[in-house]
């Protein structure tokens, strides 16, 4: 996998699991499926992140990798979050729930991977 753009540390650790995980879950889950086996994948991270966003970001760059390798796509009124504080959390919930935004994953950094989903 090729990652560019304006990626720091954190930020190119989190790619390269992403695609690891990915191709370990999608071998595991369907053996047949040989999608990153024949297709490059590319991901270009635009400026504006920071190293806190690795792990949250690593879980949305695992969301769009089986996507694509599924042939399934993401839920339009999905929102992926992390790192908030209740305090925060409450008001977010608010404001998604005024766009419309159905379903909402949380990822709980403290977790051993990273990306333990929360609904």
């Amino acid at each position: 996998m090729l990652a560019t753009g304006q990626l720091g540390d954190v930020m190119k650790e989190s790619a390269s699991i992403a695609h690891t995980f990915s191709r370990a879950f999608l071998e595991r889950k369907k053996p047949g499926n040989d999608f990153f086996k024949t297709n490059a994948i590319h991901v270009h991270v635009p400026a504006g992140s920071t190293p806190k966003d690795g792990p949250s970001a690593g879980c949305a760059m695992i969301t769009a990798l089986l996507s694509l390798a599924l042939d399934k796509p993401v839920k339009p009124d999905l929102a992926m979050t992390g790192g908030l504080c209740t305090a925060v959390f409450s008001s977010m919930l608010d404001c998604l729930c005024n766009v419309w935004v159905m379903c909402t994953m949380l990822v709980h950094e403290s977790s051993r991977n990273g990306c333990t989903a929360m609904s």
